[in-house]
């Protein structure tokens, strides 16, 4: 496995000069491999959507479109009996791309014996494209009574399964990502750790959605539930995200496609910010045709798309460029490399600001700076809110230098 990622916040960056200080006098600061926080981003698909546009699985479909937006892996449901599983298998292997794979249907009408047959198809079928093997889906909102039984029963069969198979020795198994927005939510967390459910996993799911907010709404929150009930598990956030449909008029609260493009570094970064979280999902990547804008499930992606049946006319959101851009940064071909120390220090006065620095074995180092304070959208007006620029001043080897950063996270390429 890649190393995790931890992102250096400016208020521990403060360093007295001594005997650990490079030649220039600045404080020396952990450089990130690119494509291990590469890796650690993927999207929500829907490969069980067979008459959705989803159904595009095959060459020129999402999975290519997510290849060229240099994404690692999807997540969605895995299951022999789908027609089209096979041609999904195959595309994201073609185009090296990773399936985060959901085994056990919601409805808990999967039995033990057929959760292990699944898993051993995917060894058999496609053990090389799946990453890692997540739990039933939002069980808690199921309106089942014996709903945290029959989790616990169908997460064990799930780890057991994966831990005993050879073929699958690489793969994470996640635990089931509870729904987060119900009145229950912190009491179906005790719940489970209650009944053991952290004996069945490598890391905890967690589904975190901002309500149109700044990324790192009610974040510590849910990381704290998990932490305190389930053992202070490592964390894959296998949701969050925002929707576009600026005209719905119930559900989720709405953001403009600028104000989710501003936050889309930020989503990742704020993610990982926190040491317990490991990966970060975004869902999702396609919408689905709704030219009117009025329905929040179908405006969550990257992808705008004007009909089910064929790609040609679809288009992207400036998310997917921003991410494209980002990720393409980030990659790297090599199979391993550790990135040294640089000497750099970066303030901005009273403002707090957070960044990090990373590189390739090809690159240049690049700095991502943000400020985790900013809002971009105003939830009550559903307007945009202007966030005035601060300046930022890095000092490199190279010299003193100054960039302007305001609600979106910023870029700066170091020259050396």
């Amino acid at each position: 496995m890649f190393e995790e990622i931890r992102i250096q916040k400016r208020h521990i960056l403060n360093h007295v000069p001594g005997a650990g200080d490079n030649e220039v006098g600045l404080p020396s600061v952990d450089v990130i491999w690119g494509e291990t926080l590469r890796r650690q981003y993927g999207v929500a698909a829907h490969v069980n959507f067979q008459t959705s546009v989803y159904q595009n699985v095959g060459a020129g479909g999402w999975i290519d479109m997510l290849s060229d937006m240099n994404g690692y892996y999807f997540r969605s449901l895995y299951s022999q009996s789908l027609s089209n599983n096979p041609t999904a298998i195959s595309r994201a292997r073609t185009k090296n791309v990773k399936w985060l794979m959901t085994v056990a249907t919601s409805d808990f009408t999967m039995s033990g014996s057929e959760i292990r047959q699944r898993i051993q198809h995917i060894a058999a079928n496609a053990a090389d494209v799946c990453v890692a093997v997540e739990g039933i889906n939002e069980p808690n909102n199921t309106n089942d009574a014996n709903w945290a039984d029959k989790t616990v029963s169908a997460q064990a069969a799930i780890f057991d399964e994966v831990t005993s198979t050879p073929a699958l020795s690489h793969v994470i198994v996640i635990g089931p990502s509870l729904h987060a927005t119900i009145n229950s939510a912190q009491q179906d967390h005790i719940t489970l750790g209650n009944k053991g459910i952290q004996n069945y996993f490598h890391q905890a799911g967690l589904h975190r959605y901002s309500g149109a907010r700044a990324p790192n709404y009610l974040i510590d929150e849910r990381l704290g539930w998990i932490a305190t009930y389930w053992d202070h598990p490592p964390v894959w956030v296998t949701e969050t995200g925002y929707t576009n449909a600026v005209n719905e008029s119930v559900g989720q609260t709405p953001i403009n496609e600028g104000g989710s493009d501003k936050y889309a570094i930020r989503n990742v970064t704020e993610y990982l910010a926190r040491p317990a979280v490991s990966h970060v999902t975004r869902y999702e990547f396609l919408d689905d045709p709704n030219p009117a804008k009025d329905d929040s499930e179908s405006n969550f992606g990257l992808v705008r798309t004007d009909v089910v049946g064929n790609t040609s006319g679809w288009t992207f959101k400036p998310e997917y460029s921003t991410m494209q851009d980002f990720l393409g940064t980030l990659k790297d071909t090599a199979g391993s490399y550790a990135p040294p120390p640089i000497p750099l220090q970066v303030t901005a006065g009273a403002n707090e600001i957070d960044y990090i620095v990373t590189k390739t074995t090809t690159g240049h180092n690049f700095l991502w700076v943000w400020r985790p304070d900013t809002t971009v959208w105003n939830i009550s007006t559903l307007a945009n809110i202007s966030v005035p620029s601060i300046p930022v001043t890095y000092t490199t080897q190279l010299g003193t230098f100054q960039v302007n950063v305001a609600g979106a996270a910023v870029k700066v390429d170091l020259g050396f």
